[in-house]
């Protein structure tokens, strides 16, 4: 049994995989508490292991530029991720 349900993250793939997931969690605990959507404009990955911390911060300095911190780095993504 995982402890995390995508920790280890170790390729692009399963980072959108966690992104989507996420994303869409989110959006149907939305929809059940207010009753409707509302936009994502960044979402919180976090990493439970430190080559998967430093695996991240590679890939995301090769998918987007660094914009500032908030509970960690904050990455501006070079192309958005569709959720569809």
């Amino acid at each position: 049994m995982k402890l995390y349900r995508f920790s280890p993250i170790n390729s692009e793939a399963q980072l959108l995989k966690a992104i989507k997931y996420t994303t869409l969690q989110t959006t149907k605990l939305c929809k059940r508490v207010i009753g409707k959507d509302l936009p994502i404009s960044y979402l919180t990955i976090f990493s439970h292991y430190e080559k998967e911390y430093n695996f991240l911060i590679k890939l995301l300095n090769k998918i987007g530029k660094y914009y500032n911190e908030n509970n960690g780095l904050r990455i501006v993504l070079n192309k958005p991720v569709s959720v569809n």
